[in-house]
């Protein structure tokens, strides 16, 4: 049973790089197929978050409200792709959801006061969180916080890695919102750097 919900974790999360070669790949010889790929990448990822809450213990529920509104995100993702309503609000509860994941790591580090890679994980979402938020005001450089806010990936991706690798998470929950992060950050990564040099 347990080997069989590892292959199926497995499964869900390569699915999304599959189809994102894919995408990449038709996108080179067909740039108005690329579009349902994207989509069905960000849907497999979804897939993958609610697999992902259905392993969370009841004791885990702060974490399961910060998947459920991962979940939520990736919906606003596909809404947003079609050009559908209310994208935008499932985009704002889904960065609630990040930045819960934030204060949470952050209190694991309050609460030891040695997992430092808690405290660094959760202020780099919060600055992430922050130059997203900023990326929409017209004020403020676009470019650049696009810039910062992606080269943030690159640490949170590495800070996660090494928390689960470790086994540094706290409780089952955690282990899983980590999953989902590192997931989703690589994912974004990989997707640049196909886009980069097959596009």
């Amino acid at each position: 049973m347990v080997k069989s919900m590892k292959q199926s974790t497995k499964i869900l999360a390569a699915l999304p790089f599959v189809l994102l070669l894919l995408s990449s790949v038709s996108a080179y010889k067909d740039s108005a197929s690329d579009i349902n790929l994207i989509f069905m990448a960000y849907l497999s990822i979804g897939v993958f978050n609610i697999y992902l809450l259905t392993q969370n213990k009841a004791s885990d529920y702060l974490y399961s409200v910060v998947l459920g509104l991962m979940f939520v995100e990736k919906i606003g993702s596909v809404l947003k792709i079609m050009h559908w309503p209310f994208a935008g609000t499932m985009l704002i509860l889904g960065m609630m959801g990040s930045a819960l994941a934030a204060i949470l790591f952050i209190r694991v580090f309050i609460n030891e006061r040695k997992s430092n890679p808690h405290l660094i994980l959760g202020v780099l979402i919060l600055l992430q969180i922050i130059f997203t938020i900023g990326i929409v005001m017209p004020s403020l450089k676009y470019s650049i916080l696009i810039d910062y806010a992606t080269y943030l990936k690159y640490p949170i991706l590495a800070i996660c890695a090494g928390i689960v690798l470790n086994k540094k998470y706290v409780c089952t929950g955690e282990k899983n919102v980590l999953l989902l992060i590192l997931l989703e950050g690589v994912f974004f990564i990989v997707k640049h750097i196909l886009f980069a040099y097959l596009i």
